[in-house]
């Protein structure tokens, strides 16, 4: 995905693993935002309380709906960990509170504390063909773990495919490919079936098969990863 932002008091001192967040959430970037009163105005996402009317009314009996209206009309604060819908201070488990965001596309989270994140969800054809690359990587990888390679072995990948859509998007980013799994050649074809064109015999090396959707894949992949030296591609 293409970003996610942090929104708190205490972000100093993060920028430093910004790398670490971007590799394992899989964003390109992420910003880091101090807290304000007017953060979320400013992201556009508002409060929504939700009053938990079965544990809140053994408590206040039939007081309970007046809460509940007095809620969705918006009179009621939230301070620290503490939310009171007008006079009545709710406890931690008759209430529930969730973000909204005005962009649909944004997948949004409190912090502990205080805060919130910020996800951008919205994909574009560029974004998800690196997805996809990241899915064969790490197919591959566990391929070459069940051909029992050491992880210094030199191989040689080839992932045929049945949709054309899965191989063009592989296809601009074999290098990485290539380089994450230490393949010395790479091959990326179309096929109407991909386990009849594939000429790696399973005595030669290792095959996995992917079947349509298995990961973010349109057809079915075939993955066959030979070590270097074993067979001649």
């Amino acid at each position: 995905l293409a970003r996610l932002t942090v929104v708190s008091s205490s972000v100093e001192g993060l920028d430093e693993f910004a790398g670490i967040l971007c590799e394992e959430l899989n964003v390109k970037a992420v910003e880091f935002e101090s807290l304000d009163p007017d953060s979320l105005v400013k992201h556009g996402i508002t409060k929504k309380l939700t009053v938990n009317a079965r544990a809140l009314g053994p408590r206040l009996g039939k007081q309970v709906q007046q809460v509940i209206q007095t809620a969705k009309a918006g009179d009621w604060t939230a301070t620290g960990d503490t939310v009171s819908v007008g006079e009545v201070v709710l406890q931690a488990s008759e209430y529930s509170l969730e973000l909204e965001a005005a962009d649909a596309s944004s997948a949004i989270a409190f912090l502990t504390g205080n805060g919130f994140v910020i996800l951008d969800a919205a994909t574009t054809p560029e974004l998800e063909a690196e997805g996809l690359a990241r899915d064969i990587i790490r197919a591959v990888q566990d391929t070459r773990k069940a051909a029992g390679l050491d992880v210094s072995d030199r191989i040689e990948l080839t992932v045929i495919g049945d949709a054309s859509s899965d191989i063009e998007a592989l296809s601009g980013f074999a290098e990485t490919i290539a380089s994450e799994t230490l393949a010395l050649t790479s091959r990326f074809e179309v096929a109407e079936d991909p386990l009849l064109a594939s000429t790696v015999s399973s005595t030669q090396g290792q095959r996995a098969v992917l079947e349509a959707g298995q990961y973010s894949n349109s057809g079915s992949l075939v993955i066959d990863v030979v070590k270097s030296g074993a067979v001649s591609v």
